[in-house]
């Protein structure tokens, strides 16, 4: 069953938008199992560099906000230990979010994360192919989820969190019941669902 699987829906807050030269500066998560939001995971993070203030002007997190806080390879391993190995990594922009965990990993010489993915943005356009604009904020308006503090990693990740249970109610409402109804080869390619 599609809900028995554990997921992670993560989402970052960055000093910019190319992981390779900008840095996060906070992570939130929303772990759903069997269907639930079970556990959430915030933090900020020092990022180690000035945040540009068209940036600040996005997600509203200033230098003295985080210059006290840990770096990220300071919180890996409760991230980590939060994420699991087994569960499935969730973003809105799976490839923007899951680049630059991948990136700080990489720069502490850690391996990538192994979990396997899937994007509810590109998902979302599959299961909802007539709402008009897919990003975070008009997709929650559209399903009458609350995003109160947008921009911010917590408050994403858990508007997220719940976009994935709509799309799991659309899917059931059709007879997919389990992943493999799900037409695998056609998500991978056009909605990065890389679940086997």
């Amino acid at each position: 069953m599609i809900r028995n699987t554990t997921f992670v829906v993560v989402d970052t807050e960055t000093t910019g938008a190319t992981a390779a030269q900008d840095r996060i500066v906070e992570i939130g998560a929303v772990k759903v199992v069997n269907g639930e939001i079970v556990d959430t995971y915030q933090t900020l993070l020092n990022p180690k560099r000035l945040i540009p203030h068209n940036v600040i002007q996005i997600h509203r997190i200033t230098d003295n906000m985080v210059i006290n806080e840990p770096f990220f390879e300071d919180i890996i391993g409760e991230f980590l230990e939060f994420m699991g190995g087994d569960s499935v990594l969730v973003a809105h922009n799976l490839e923007f979010d899951r680049g630059f965990i991948n990136e700080e990993l990489k720069r502490i010489g850690h391996m990538p994360l192994p979990n396997q993915g899937l994007c509810t943005l590109k998902l979302s356009r599959k299961v909802f192919p007539d709402f008009r604009k897919y990003g975070l904020g008009h997709l929650s308006k559209t399903l009458g989820i609350e995003l109160s503090n947008a921009h911010r990693a917590l408050a994403d990740s858990m508007a997220t969190a719940e976009i994935l249970l709509r799309i799991f109610d659309e899917l059931e409402n059709q007879g997919k019941t389990t992943l493999k109804d799900i037409n695998l080869k056609r998500l991978k390619q056009e909605s990065t669902l890389s679940l086997f």
